[in-house]
């Protein structure tokens, strides 16, 4: 056994812990080897671990027995990063682009789209990092070259999302979902083809953009795409994107479901007149009074209550629930409009973007609150 050697600690002047392999020679003792000082368990454990490794190899006497194998301790202070690579993120994603049909794609456009996914950055910075992570070469020249061409290959791109969908998601299409969003230019020059200043979703007003619309499987899969000059209003898209992807696909016929901003009488006539089924967002706050009335006097106040009411002199009805958690939220952003709108009353003024403040009926230049809105917001909370 290790009769020779013993590991040995000491307290030092600073409050460490010194770790020591020693031998005893006719009771003195000989400081064989000093491992190192440690002020936290994690070092001294590290350190221990270095210090059995020394007297296994320094001892006269070797262990009869085989030590068992310990498992290595490395701290973090002492661990330094030498490189990255996504090798197992690339070979994932090349697979599921040769899954999804587009391994006929040029392999530029490939690997530009993987490294979007991986790490997201400028096209330039993205064949920096393409040489860094994965040894792959493009020349700038090649990238301005290719890029303009993607564009020749849209249809054969969308076709293969398709055949995806059908194939690998068994997706019958009976319902598929439009959007829109806005993506804008550093640039703040626009031109006169596609880059115009709009409503923008990024908050970006001053800078030109362009309008984006998207169709795609309830599972969020892309089925097709559009590209709008940025001052399209969004409502305007909807209908010929859908046309769009019907003439390529006759076989299918989905109901269309879209949020407020696509809903329109000229929208919704259209459909009909195509003979869509859709689900579009309503704004119960632009419904006639009466017919709220209707809604209140129907929808019972319990929590995930559920009424469908053929709205009056249209073909569609109006789906309509009520949430308890929706109702709390309501109530509160009522409360703050109505006590800003009280404030500006006692100052005199209108104030901006001010919801339950009018002009008076009775007294010239005066303001007061708003009543009718005020019963009518009541009605719809939650």
């Amino acid at each position: 056994m290790h009769s020779d050697l013993s590991i040995r600690t000491v307290r030092t002047g600073s409050g460490a812990t010194a770790l020591q392999v020693v031998r005893y020679v006719k009771r003195k003792r000989v400081v064989v080897r000093h491992i190192g000082s440690a002020s936290t368990d994690d070092e001294l454990a590290v350190l221990w671990q270095k210090a059995e490794i020394i007297r296994e190899q320094l001892s006269v006497q070797p262990s009869f027995f085989a030590v068992a194998p310990q498992q290595p301790i490395l701290h973090a202070d002492h661990l330094a990063l030498q490189s990255v690579t996504h090798q197992f993120a690339l070979t994932f994603l090349k697979d599921c682009f040769r899954a999804c049909g587009l391994g006929f794609l040029d392999l530029l456009y490939q690997d530009l789209t993987l490294m979007r996914i991986i790490e997201p950055a400028s096209k330039l910075r993205t064949l920096e990092l393409l040489e860094r992570y994965f040894g792959l070469s493009y020349a700038r020249r090649t990238l301005c070259r290719l890029l303009p061409q993607l564009i020749n290959q849209k249809n054969d791109i969308e076709e293969a999302a398709y055949q995806t969908a059908r194939a690998h998601f068994d997706q019958p299409f009976a319902l598929v979902l439009y959007d829109v969003t806005t993506l804008y230019f550093e640039s703040h020059e626009p031109d006169d083809d596609l880059k115009t200043r709009g409503f923008s979703k990024d908050d970006k007003s001053k800078q030109p953009q362009v309008v984006v619309g998207l169709l795609v499987t309830p599972q969020g899969f892309p089925l097709k795409h559009e590209i709008y000059k940025g001052n399209t209003f969004e409502g305007h898209t909807m209908l010929d994107v859908i046309k769009q992807f019907r003439e390529r696909h006759k076989d299918v016929k989905p109901i269309i479901v879209a949020d407020a901003a696509m809903l329109s009488q000229e929208n919704m006539m259209l459909l009909e007149e195509g003979g869509y089924q859709y689900i579009v967002g309503a704004r119960l706050a632009n419904a006639s009074s009466s017919f709220i009335d209707k809604l209140t006097a129907s929808l019972t106040k319990q929590d995930g209550h559920t009424i469908r009411l053929p709205y009056p002199n249209r073909s569609y009805s109006v789906i309509c629930a009520y949430s308890d958690k929706r109702a709390k939220k309501d109530r509160r952003e009522l409360e703050k409009q109505l006590d800003r709108a009280y404030k500006l009353i006692a100052k005199k003024e209108m104030g901006k973007r001010t919801k339950f403040i009018k002009k008076s009926d009775s007294h010239k230049d005066a303001l007061e609150l708003n009543e009718e809105l005020k019963i009518k917001t009541e009605k719809l909370l939650g």
